[in-house]
């Protein structure tokens, strides 16, 4: 449970009651993004003759950052979805190289993605395909500083990410953008990234609990652009659960057992379901 400032006593900025089940991960746990906001922070990456990053993911999200580490004089490296394609670049803020991936990893099961770049060439791997791209003569190593970001970024950092114009922040995601999903089995350069050697982490958890999170949120968001469409909800309302008191009495009950909305959508779409039951009894009538 979060703690709540009290005026003249005490300020609190996102500060929750209790030990987060992180701090306990072991090396090998995956991490779930479940926000808009979600990131996890690591030192520096460095790079010396090349660079190669590797993870594996599972999402149902067409789009999110995935990766951003900034570098001097406005070098970058950057991985988001976009369309549930992976997209890859390298540069800075007046020239990049970008690839993309021919298939979608927006179907919930698991893949993997391996980046490498060298100072000629940069290379993307999904699963078993692999797409290559030169880069412009002269090129050269980007030269990283500050914290390779994974999952989306921090406020101090996305300014900077909005200007380079990636699809992910962009227009109304522009104050978020996270990826949503999980990631596990993260390298640079072979070295393990977990949460054992995170800096910061925000809105994310270990353990995979995208099947139960993400695809419920999925299955909301298209029942709410498609009402027509009798799709399986989280819980169903028949009308059963409405009781009518009489056809000169126009005016139904809803019963509902155990009920727990945990978001304003879910309570939207709980409402708008008993309005149309009780329409739809009404006309029966």
């Amino acid at each position: 449970m979060p703690l709540r400032p009290s005026p003249g006593f005490k300020n609190v900025h996102e500060v929750l009651v209790g030990c987060s089940d992180e701090f306990f991960a072991d090396e090998d746990e995956p991490i779930s993004f479940f926000s808009s906001r979600s990131y996890v922070s690591f030192p520096s990456w460095n790079v010396d003759d090349e660079g190669i990053l590797e993870y594996k993911l599972q999402t149902s999200a067409a789009r999110g950052l995935l990766l951003y580490h900034p570098g001097q004089a406005g070098d970058f490296i950057a991985m988001e979805m976009e369309d549930g394609l992976i997209k890859a670049y390298v540069g800075n803020h007046k020239s990049r190289t970008q690839l993309s991936s021919r298939r979608s990893v927006s179907d919930s099961h698991w893949h993997y993605i391996r980046l490498k770049f060298t100072a000629e060439y940069l290379q993307l791997t999904l699963d078993e395909e692999t797409v290559k791209k030169s880069l412009p003569p002269q090129s050269k190593l980007p030269l990283l500083k500050g914290s390779l970001f994974v999952g989306g970024i921090d406020d101090s950092t996305r300014s900077e990410v909005i200007k380079l114009e990636l699809i992910s922040v962009s227009g109304k995601y522009a104050r978020g953008g996270s990826f949503k999903g999980c990631l596990r089995d993260l390298k640079a350069n072979s070295e393990k990234k977990s949460l054992k050697n995170v800096l910061v982490t925000k809105d994310i958890s270990a353990g995979c609990e995208m099947k139960t999170a993400f695809n419920t949120n999925l299955s909301l968001e298209m029942a709410l652009k498609s009402p027509t469409v009798k799709a399986a909800p989280t819980f169903a309302i028949s009308p059963e659960n409405s009781v009518s008191l009489g056809k000169e009495d126009k005016s139904h009950l809803l019963v509902l057992s155990n009920l727990i909305v945990p978001e304003a959508t879910l309570l939207y779409y709980v409402l708008w379901q008993f309005l149309w039951i009780t329409e739809l009894s009404i006309t029966q009538e």
